[in-house]
């Protein structure tokens, strides 16, 4: 009984860090291609690093609310 309980603990945490990595390296790569394309159209003003890390951020909390609060 003990071990159907520990598996199923780890199996939630290894979840929830699956979502904080995959949070985490969108948004990396969102500033990344942000940063190319502000360099490329606008001489490096960081406006579509700021638009793209913003739409991530808010889509990965909208995943991580359903993943939390299923119906």
């Amino acid at each position: 009984m003990k071990q159907a309980q520990k598996t199923t603990r780890g199996g939630e945490y290894l979840r929830y860090s699956g979502l904080g990595l995959q949070m985490a390296v969108l948004i990396g790569l969102a500033y990344w291609l942000g940063h190319k394309a502000d360099e490329a159209w606008l001489g490096g003003k960081p406006v579509f690093a700021a638009t793209f890390i913003l739409l991530v951020f808010g889509v990965s909390i909208y995943k991580l609310y359903k993943e939390l609060f299923p119906k």
